[in-house]
């Protein structure tokens, strides 16, 4: 009798075991896994472009798969799949009468002084950790930049990363900076490009708006 149990005991521990290598351990059973990565199963098919999952955004390559570490249609993808950038805000600083808005971009955009630009964006981050997200952008900023510096800054008590690079547009250089902030699972971002001559001054009047008129 008690060979009886202990074969019926150690036959159920294989079976159990055995499906613990085959069955994925998470809250959606639909994930797939082999050796060249994940997919998820659509009934008898799978995801191809973009997917939404447990409230993030993933993407699927033809074949399937998806991809993680690149950049997708202009939104940066994360080591685990997850795109960080989908979603354009209102700006929470006052414009000044010489900041021009502009219609020419989908991005709110204004023009300072006639000659610098301001690009605005706010971006839910799936509660993604700011380290992935500031990592995402400096990955992004060195597709088109060879050089970027990074620091930190203090605007109107809120703590911001500065992106500081220079880009070409047009086959002219021009410097580049950009101010992120967080708060509640969204990014803050201002893009500001200008030229050399003029960059000094129209950085000093973006640190000035933050610092006095920020509301985040």
């Amino acid at each position: 009798m008690r060979s009886k149990l202990l074969k019926r005991s150690v036959a159920l521990t294989i079976t159990m075991a055995t499906l613990l290598t085959v069955l994925p351990i998470s809250a959606n059973a639909t994930w797939k896994q082999d050796s060249k990565g994940w997919w998820n199963t659509e009934g008898t098919s799978y995801s191809i472009g973009w997917k939404k999952i447990d409230s993030k955004w993933y993407y699927f390559d033809q074949s399937g798969y998806m991809v993680h570490n690149t950049i997708v249609d202009g939104y940066y993808v994360d080591s685990k799949g997850s795109a960080v950038v989908v979603k354009i805000g209102d700006m929470p600083i006052k414009i000044p009468s010489n900041w021009v808005k502009s219609d020419k971009y989908k991005l709110i955009h204004y023009i300072i002084d006639g000659k610098a630009t301001l690009n605005y964006e706010t971006i839910d981050t799936f509660g993604g950790s700011e380290s992935s997200f500031i990592n995402g952008m400096k990955y992004a900023i060195t597709k088109s930049s060879s050089e970027v510096q990074v620091s930190e800054k203090n605007y109107n008590g809120k703590n911001a990363t500065i992106f500081q690079y220079t880009i070409t547009i047009n086959s002219v250089a021009k410097n580049s900076y950009s101010v992120l902030l967080f708060k509640n699972d969204k990014a803050y971002c201002f893009n500001l490009t200008s030229d050399f001559e003029e960059f000094d001054n129209a950085k000093q009047q973006l640190e000035d708006l933050l610092n006095l008129s920020l509301t985040l």
